[in-house]
């Protein structure tokens, strides 16, 4: 299971050995169980979130949900670049997109392989640019029930603007589990680095707060999209936060507004390949 990015993590990083901790950075290993919001079943409305997809490692034919992701285009896929890089660098042939379905391990999924991967050459574990771009194989089909793609827009600076992020969560081996929905609102950068002591945010980040009386963003939620489910606008990739899984916390979302140009280049240049 992948875990979430934490502020407190790079100081592990040389004292816990690779074994102890799963495909992604994190420290916590309590369980916590989660709903769906309103207790909506998401598994009846794949046709509401058919750009939502799980990011999962072939490990001896076992598929292990690492972390979430955004479709974007009939064969690409976003999703933060630690999912792929902490605590140890990913072969992009184990690494498959599943889509079609809300709900995880429930045999209306459908693997797609992963043909290319470009991780953002700035990209530094906490200090931004927390994005890669995946190519898949064969391409989406799109029909906006079971897949379809998210746009990206930009996002003022202040703070006030809600969205919800999409994500599974923790997941225990084999489990079933329903699409959670998470209301957050953004946060002013200032407010952000000096009242909650995000001193790694930078321009390419959102930072915002978690608002529901739900659970907050977990492990395996890393590299899912934070949106507006109205508009279908994707604002930002889940990146890191100060406390996995916790309510009323701040968390840091890597703003894909900032990579619009770096996006549309990447794609040709891999079709090119």
């Amino acid at each position: 299971m992948a875990y979430l990015l934490t502020l407190i993590a790079i100081c592990f990083f040389s004292c816990v050995n690779s074994e102890d901790i799963s495909n992604d950075i994190g420290l916590t290993t309590k369980v916590e169980s989660s709903t769906a919001l309103n207790g909506e079943d998401t598994e009846n409305v794949p046709s509401r979130f058919p750009y939502i997809v799980s990011i999962q490692e072939n490990t001896k034919g076992y598929y292990k949900h690492l972390c979430g992701g955004a479709i974007i285009d009939v064969q690409f896929v976003l999703t933060a670049a630690h999912c792929v890089k902490y605590p140890k660098p990913l072969d992009p042939k184990k690494l498959f997109v599943v889509g079609g379905s809300n709900t995880l391990n429930n045999n209306n999924e459908t693997r797609f392989g992963v043909i290319g991967m470009k991780v953002h050459p700035k990209f530094k574990l906490l200090h931004g640019h927390d994005i890669v771009l995946l190519r898949v194989k064969p391409k989406f089909q799109f029909d906006n029930v079971r897949f379809g793609e998210i746009n990206y827009k930009v996002i003022r600076r202040g703070g006030g603007i809600s969205a919800t992020f999409l994500g599974w969560g923790r997941m225990k081996r084999g489990d079933k589990k329903d699409l959670d929905l998470v209301p957050f609102e953004t946060i002013n950068d200032k407010v952000c680095l000096q009242k909650h002591k995000f001193v790694f945010l930078t321009k390419s980040e959102i930072c915002a707060m978690h608002m529901g009386a739900t659970r907050g963003a977990c492990d395996g939620d890393s590299g899912g999209p934070l949106v507006d489910v109205n508009k279908q606008f994707l604002y930002g990739l889940l990146s890191y936060g100060r406390k996995a899984c916790q309510k009323g916390q701040p968390y840091a979302f890597t703003r894909i507004s900032m990579y619009g140009n770096w996006i549309r280049d990447e794609m040709n240049a891999m079709i090119m390949q």
